[in-house]
Order: C-alpha cells, then sequence, then structure tokens
C-alpha cells in the first residue's frame, strides 16, 4: 500500500513521537521558503486556515480565549469546544483542540521560516493518523504560505491525497501494527 513513490522519509520532513506528561506528543517540523508573516498570516486567519486545516474557526486565532473549531469537509462529524491558550505573534500559538493541545512555532531563518508542530493526545494508537492527516495539512499549508493554490486535502478528501498511504508510512515508522 505504500508504494506511493512522494510517501517517504523526505517528503515527511522532521517527525517525532514521544511520550510525557501522560500523553503522547506528535512533533513535525517543516522549513519554508516564505516570511513569518505569512505563515503567521496562514495559521491564524480564518480564511487560510480554512483552505488546509482539518477544522475551521469562528474567529481569528490572534486573541487568547474560546474558540469554536469545527471539522472541515466532514458533513457529519461535531464541532468541537477549543481554546486559544497562548499567543506571541508572529510566532508561537498554543490552542486546545478538544482534549488534544496544538503548539505552533514560528522562526526565521535567513531567507526560510521554521514552522514546528506539536500535537499533544491521550492515545498512542491515534498517532499515525494524526501523522498522516498533519502531513497533507502541512503540504496544504505550506503552498498556501509560499502563494499557491493547494486543494483541499483535509476531511473526507485526505484518501484522495494518500492519507492511506502516510498512515501506513507512519505506523511503520512508529513500530506500530496496522489496523
Amino acid at each position: 500500500m505504500t508504494d506511493n513513490p512522494e510517501v517517504n522519509s523526505s517528503a515527511a520532513g522532521r517527525f517525532d513521537l514521544t511520550e510525557g506528561g501522560g500523553m503522547w506528543v506528535l512533533s513535525m517540523e517543516r522549513h519554508v521558503r516564505t516570511s513569518e508573516a505569512a505563515l503567521w498570516s496562514c495559521l491564524t486567519e480564518p480564511s487560510s486556515l480554512s483552505r488546509w486545516a482539518p477544522f475551521t474557526v469562528d474567529r481569528p486565532l490572534t486573541a487568547t480565549g474560546p474558540v469554536r473549531l469545527a471539522a472541515s469537509h466532514m458533513e457529519d462529524a461535531d464541532a468541537r469546544t477549543g481554546a486559544v491558550l497562548e499567543v506571541q505573534a508572529p510566532r508561537h500559538l498554543v490552542m486546545q483542540w478538544g482534549p488534544d493541545t496544538l503548539t505552533w512555532a514560528v522562526e526565521a531563518l535567513g531567507e526560510e521560516t521554521r514552522l514546528a508542530l506539536q500535537h499533544g493526545f491521550l492515545e498512542r494508537a491515534s498517532a499515525p493518523a494524526y501523522a498522516a492527516g498533519w502531513q497533507l495539512c502541512l503540504t496544504g499549508l505550506v503552498e498556501l504560505a509560499q502563494g499557491g493554490d493547494p486543494p483541499v486535502m483535509v476531511g473526507e478528501r485526505a484518501f484522495q491525497y494518500g492519507w492511506m498511504d502516510w498512515y501506513v508510512w507512519y505506523a511503520r515508522s512508529f513500530h506500530m501494527e496496522l489496523f
């Protein structure tokens, strides 16, 4: 199932799965040829989030406080309550997504900007699914931040863009059994 040549370690970028404090933390990192400001806008503005993120929001993620998170492109999914917990524009965003925590870091590095995500969650078995989903989301985010027009690759559409191949690849990378 992983005969897809686009599913490999170089396409995955840097990633790691660790355990700490009763949670599992999936870390993913990309280096993007764009500015901090462009990445920050893609991370915080509702119109940008709807293009690449697994959720839509009812307000910009630029101030702390509650936020409504609805699953993107999934007809039957319920909205989750969330909250922006910390914001230090344009470099740091921490938010609660249901029981999970998402921590985003943005750092200018000369001509590139480093984008790092840490997704904290409870069940290790969820790691390959989250990693596969974030793989597609980050691909869309990077393209959008660089001025492109990425297809929507989240929700039910993710399967059209290799989600299952990425799921298998990450499960093997995390030394986990498939299904």
